[in-house]
């Protein structure tokens, strides 16, 4: 799974003040959260261990970043 990441996107406000508009950190935050939700429901783990395996892949998937 590809992450297009926000390292492109431009985060200033419209006047150039540099500071990122609440319309677009609210956005950023839904599709970081999209991301990961993505990419746990991907997992096929199940039983005792499902919880552990979880936060081992986002522990994981973030020590790439």
């Amino acid at each position: 799974m590809q992450h297009s990441g926000s390292g492109d996107r431009e985060c200033k406000s419209p006047d150039g003040a540099g500071q990122p508009t609440k319309t677009l950190v609210h956005r950023l935050l839904n599709e970081t959260n999209a991301y990961w939700s993505t990419l746990i429901s991907a997992s096929t783990s199940t039983g005792t261990w499902k919880e552990v395996v979880h936060r081992t892949v986002l522990a994981l998937k973030l020590s790439i970043y």
